[in-house]
Parts: structure tokens; C-alpha cells; sequence
């Protein structure tokens, strides 16, 4: 996939740094309408966005987010052993469509690595 992704999180194992790359692709121009920031900072937060010039900080700034959830494509997650200076071990994996993020824990158990986060299957 040649696209930009919202990649919020990663992991380490003793062995491993783990790239989790969801399909939320950024697309400033289709991001779809919602409340972004529910609480008091709402409303100063807002000022601060709308006094920047960037089209992108507008939208937020208006509760669009810029991305969008391509149910389409995988979830990719990358293994690149800690020690590889120039990433030529990369490994990718294919699993189906979902979002994640905030990871809690990432292991290896023999050849397995485990990545315990926060997954979504739809993202409104």
C-alpha cells in the first residue's frame, strides 16, 4: 500500500520492535464528522487550532478528523529485529482489517511474538 497511515502506536520486544500499521489512511478531505475532544479543553483548544492557517487544523478544529478506516486492506504489522542497523530483516504480516492502538504489552514466546492493544473492527 502506497499511502499515509495513522500509525499511533508501536511495541518492543527483548527481540523485536513491532510496527503496527492499521489501514487509517489520512485524507484530510474525506475524514469523517466527529466531537474529537469531549471535555472543558474543548473549547480552548479549539481556539488555539483555528489561529493557525493549516487547512488540516481548521478541519479538526470544525470535529472532522482527517482519516479514514479502509476495511479493504490489512492490518500490517512489521517485525524488525532490534539488533538490524538498516532494516533489511523487516518482516510484514498480513492480518484482517481493524484499527489499533495503545499497545499494553508485546512478548515473544519461541518463535511467536504477542502484541496485546486496543483493536477496532469500525471506526465511526
Amino acid at each position: 500500500m502506497c499511502a499515509l497511515l495513522q500509525m499511533h502506536d508501536c511495541a518492543l520486544t527483548q527481540s523485536h520492535f513491532v510496527v503496527l500499521a492499521p489501514p487509517l489512511l489520512f485524507k484530510p478531505e474525506v475524514g469523517p464528522a466527529m466531537c474529537w475532544l469531549s471535555c472543558g479543553l474543548r473549547q480552548s483548544a479549539l481556539c488555539m487550532l483555528t489561529t493557525c492557517g493549516s487547512p488540516i487544523l481548521q478541519a479538526i478544529a470544525k470535529g472532522r478528523l482527517p482519516f479514514v478506516f479502509d476495511k479493504e486492506e490489512p492490518l500490517r504489522v512489521g517485525l524488525l529485529p532490534r539488533m538490524d542497523a538498516d532494516a533489511t530483516n523487516l518482516r510484514w504480516f498480513e492480518f484482517p482489517a481493524q484499527v489499533t492502538f495503545h499497545t499494553a504489552a508485546a512478548f515473544e514466546e519461541g518463535d511467536t511474538v504477542k502484541v496485546y492493544a486496543c483493536a477496532f473492527n469500525e471506526v465511526r
